[in-house]
């Protein structure tokens, strides 16, 4: 999914780190269980297929049904001209 906001877009998922093959969790750094969630945030200027990554400060977190909140540590990860902000969260 994304936003989008002038030329910045921002982009995000959400997904069990249980679906991610055991070598890229291992090499991101990222627990692989069925009650944790990865986030993926990705901030891009200009137009899509032309669009670069743009230095951002992410901050996300996360709340329960009886609205407790946590708040989600994020840290940026690059690959070659890509940036994304990568924070985990406990589910149930």
């Amino acid at each position: 999914q994304s936003v989008a906001s002038g030329d910045i877009t921002v982009y995000y998922n959400a997904l069990p780190t249980s679906s991610l093959a055991p070598d890229v969790a291992r090499s991101y750094g990222i627990t692989r269980s069925g009650s944790r969630i990865l986030l993926n945030v990705s901030v891009r200027r200009g137009v899509p297929g032309k669009d670069v990554a743009v230095p951002a400060t992410v901050t996300a977190s996360a709340s329960n049904l009886a609205g407790q909140r946590q708040e989600l540590r994020l840290r940026e990860v690059r690959d070659g001209q890509a940036a994304y902000h990568l924070g985990e969260a406990r589910i149930q």
